[in-house]
């Protein structure tokens, strides 16, 4: 139904020959320590590359060819210069990142979402959403309401939540490092009412019928059961309430593309030694946090239109909306604007699916 492979390697994606090639070369590295710098920079360098690349909305997808074609020269030379000067470590490559996925997800996460600014702490998340429910031209209710914000991380889109009207917010996150975290931001703050409870988003700490506006945003394509994740929302929204989900799209552009290559590549790296990598080539804290957020998560599904619509369906939602703008940089904007180019598809897949939905 659902997937974690790198699509652009067998959908006939322009590009495929060079991932394929690039995807190789990954596969030729040898496993051990002294290794990881290259997989950490080169990461960086192809993320940044592709970043910039897309800032132009009417790039051409024999650029993005191009890019992939030279960062794999970059990779092969830094390959063979290690090889020369490499010398004998311990391989430190045995880690089954999905049999421990909770552990590694909650480190991950935690300690990302603990470096933010201010403003992307407190600002921005509000602006995004806000942003993005005005030019769907979606009006929620929020007037004495109850809302959770299910999977909340450090609490960024909880305070959003707050920011937005609803009188009593909740969050809830299985990382004792998040809620740690969105509790600090609470100190001496009109948040301070927001509570924060540990709990999985796959087996909720609440009581049924308990929620007017149940928020899930990002969180269950990191899960192992997008369906129980689902079941959970629907068990704890009130009836006549509404619901809100973000999950990864499939297909998914050149973005989703570089973002399953360089999990390839960046798979066996620590994390820690990762964000501090990231953070000694000059990478700033959020933008380590951007680059590192889908790339290092042990589970990272995508999903089509049509999949994502039947399990919201048997999940026992009906009135779904998907949203059909976003802000500025979303993907779904920039398929507006280039909707008669033939390598939109591949450029930009089908746009984020955000989705509104209600329980009868």
């Amino acid at each position: 139904m659902y997937t974690s492979d790198i699509d652009c390697l067998s959908n006939g994606a322009p590009h495929s020959k060079e991932s394929k090639d690039f995807v190789n070369l990954i596969d030729s590295i040898p496993r051990s320590q002294e290794y990881d710098f290259i997989r950490c920079y080169v990461t960086s360098d192809l993320f940044h590359k592709v970043a910039n690349l897309t800032k132009n909305i009417h790039f051409q997808i024999a650029e993005f060819v191009s890019i992939i074609k030279q960062e794999s020269e970059i990779l092969a030379t830094l390959i063979e210069s290690t090889n020369i000067y490499r010398s004998e470590l311990s391989n430190n490559d045995n880690k089954d990142f999905h049999a421990h996925f909770e552990k590694y997800t909650q480190a991950h996460y935690g300690n990302l979402f603990s470096n933010f600014s201010e403003y992307h702490y407190f600002d921005e998340p509000f602006e995004l959403l806000n942003q993005r429910l005005q030019r769907s031209n979606i009006i929620i209710d929020t007037n004495n309401k109850r809302a959770l914000d299910a999977g909340c991380g450090g609490g960024r889109y909880t305070i959003a939540l707050k920011k937005l009207g609803f009188k009593f917010v909740e969050g809830v996150d299985f990382s004792e490092i998040n809620i740690n975290t969105a509790k600090s931001k609470q100190n001496n703050t009109e948040f301070s009412d927001i509570k924060y409870k540990i709990g999985n988003v796959l087996d909720l700490p609440y009581e049924d019928n308990r929620f007017d506006f149940v928020f899930s945003n990002g969180v269950l394509h990191h899960s192992e059961s997008i369906e129980k994740g689902l079941s959970e929302m629907h068990r704890v929204m009130k009836k006549g309430g509404l619901g809100w989900i973000y999950l990864i799209e499939k297909p998914g552009g050149v973005h989703w593309d570089t973002i399953e290559l360089l999990r390839r590549l960046i798979k066996p790296v620590d994390p820690e030694l990762a964000r501090l990598t990231l953070k000694l080539l000059g990478v700033p804290s959020n933008r380590v946090f951007y680059i590192l957020d889908h790339i290092m998560v042990p589970i990272n599904t995508r999903i089509t239109i049509n999949d994502i619509e039947k399990l919201l369906v048997d999940a026992g939602f009906n009135s779904l909306r998907r949203l059909d703008r976003g802000v500025d940089f979303d993907r779904i904007e920039h398929l507006k604007k280039i909707d008669h180019d033939n390598d939109a598809i591949w450029k930009y897949g089908v746009g984020e699916h955000r989705y509104i939905f209600s329980k009868s």
